[in-house]
């Protein structure tokens, strides 16, 4: 129930793709979580997917994700050129109980979830010199994220969005406080 920590191929995985990204001179946003993490938990290769949104609900679990895997990481890779910002998750509202979102299982309220990417940013601020952006699954939802201690905003767009959410969008009209990508 709760974190300890990575398991011994994360690091040199991880080193691995550093010493790539450096020696061709590209500039990274690794994704920290994915809305899966809320998913009902299946075995798969005898590896855990999904069943782990008491990460985001459970203030020990929290607490003990935030200490022994994103502060472990950070103090390790905070100050790497490569990396430019850490995306904490990707399309979180797929795991946020909110109209349109809950893909998963155990979908969280949007107060809890604001409140753990909030955390992780917190971790990201104090233990790396780099940014933190959330890759929200829309710029429908892009307001669940103004409130928040992101760097920047940042929404995906897929083909079958351009009808309701074209492409083609003033970023003035967005009204945002900070800069904001489309992914």
């Amino acid at each position: 129930g709760k974190v300890t920590g990575f398991d011994k191929y994360f690091y040199p995985d991880m080193d691995a793709a550093l010493a790539i990204a450096k020696k061709y001179n590209i500039f990274l946003i690794p994704v920290l979580l994915d809305f899966h993490l809320a998913d009902k938990a299946q075995n798969v290769n005898g590896v855990q997917l999904g069943g782990r949104a008491q990460i985001i609900t459970e203030p020990g679990t929290r607490l003990s994700f935030l200490n022994y895997a994103i502060k472990p990481l950070l103090k390790r890779y905070g100050k790497n050129r490569n990396i430019i910002a850490w995306e904490v998750m990707n399309e979180p509202e797929g795991a946020m109980d909110i109209p349109g979102g809950k893909w998963v299982e155990e979908a969280v309220s949007a107060a809890a979830m604001q409140s753990f990417i909030n955390d992780v940013v917190s971790y990201i601020h104090t233990y790396s010199s780099q940014l933190a952006t959330v890759g929200s699954a829309s710029r429908q939802w892009i307001s669940y994220w103004t409130s928040s201690k992101l760097d920047f905003y940042q929404y995906h767009y897929y083909d079958e969005m351009e009808t309701q959410y074209p492409l083609d969008y003033p970023y003035v009209n967005l009204n945002l406080d900070k800069p904001c990508i489309v992914g």
